[in-house]
């Protein structure tokens, strides 16, 4: 679960919220924290993430 956002960061741009839970990242599955670390660690500067989002009841697709 997202619990901050870095005012102008790419998340910020890209609309992330406070709350939102990360369900999958390029592709990848995210089911722990540890998924989430080391999905971030093979991504470089530069890189296109697309993120799957669950808000609320809603689930929604960004890219940063």
């Amino acid at each position: 679960m997202v619990n901050q956002i870095e005012p102008g960061s790419a998340a910020d741009e890209a609309g992330i919220q406070r709350g939102d839970v990360v369900q999958d990242i390029n592709g990848q599955a995210v089911r722990k924290l540890s998924d989430y670390e080391a999905i971030l660690a093979q991504i470089k500067k530069g890189d296109i993430i697309r993120l799957f989002i669950k808000r609320g009841e809603r689930n929604l697709y960004l890219t940063l």
